[in-house]
Formats: C-alpha cells, sequence, structure tokens
C-alpha cells in the first residue's frame, strides 16, 4: 500500500507545483504566435514598385533549382520586348519551402511570406496560380 501512496504523492506534488505557474500556451486563433525572423513560408511573386508590374522575367531558374517541382512557368513578351510570366504556378502540394528559388531568383521576383496558416481541406486550391501569388499575405 505504502509502495503505491509514494508516486502518487510526488505525481500530485509535481501536478500542484505546476498548477499556478505562468501558462504558456496560446489561445491560437485569438493569439498568434511571432513568427521568427529566419521562418520560410510560402513563396510569393513580388511587384515592382517603380514599374507597377511583376519582377519576374520567366528566366525558369525557379523552375529548374525546385527539388520538389513545385514551380511551373511559362515566359512570353510584352508589346515593348520586355520578359514576363504569362504562366507561373506553385504546387503548395508538393513544395517543401527550401527557399532554394528565392535564393536562385537573381531579379528578386520570389520572396518567402511570413505565412503559416496553410492548412486547406481542398488539394486543389493549394495549386497557386500568378493571380494567387501577387496578392500579399502579409
Amino acid at each position: 500500500m505504502l509502495t503505491i501512496l509514494k508516486p502518487l504523492a510526488q505525481g500530485l506534488g509535481l501536478t500542484f507545483r505546476h498548477l499556478f505557474r505562468k501558462r504558456i500556451t496560446l489561445l491560437y486563433p485569438e493569439q498568434k504566435m511571432p513568427m521568427f525572423p529566419r521562418w520560410r513560408g510560402s513563396p510569393r511573386l513580388v511587384m515592382d514598385a517603380q514599374t507597377g508590374r511583376e519582377k519576374c522575367v520567366a528566366c525558369k531558374r525557379c523552375e529548374t533549382v525546385c527539388p520538389a517541382q513545385a514551380i511551373k512557368v511559362e515566359g512570353a513578351k510584352r508589346e515593348d520586348g520586355s520578359r514576363y510570366a504569362a504562366t507561373f504556378v506553385l504546387d503548395l502540394n508538393r513544395c517543401i519551402f527550401c527557399g532554394f528559388c528565392t535564393q536562385e531568383c537573381t531579379f528578386g521576383a520570389i520572396v518567402l511570406s511570413r505565412d503559416y496558416e496553410l492548412a486547406s481541406e481542398d488539394k486543389s486550391s493549394l495549386v497557386l496560380n500568378k493571380d494567387d501569388l501577387l496578392k500579399p499575405v502579409d
């Protein structure tokens, strides 16, 4: 009988010791955890502030360097001869958030957002086209 009461008393003592401490959990939907500076969220396309166009020139370096083959880019030319991405598709179902696409992009057209709420019940909603990628998330 005493062999059972001693561990039980130790466990209850530990419980009461932690019962009145400050809580370290967050109430998630209302309180969001601040992300660390090196957090890698989903990739996004960037607009050029001066011209108002996207910075992507469809060089396909991001598509080539992506180990998960999550990026598909098709380029086209404008009337003034400059190149742009006619279609830019990012499959978040395949993306491993490695950040190689942002490192490889010499034009600074792809950045990793701070977004961490990427869950979805529909897999097709995780395939983002160019319009979705140009929307600001942060």
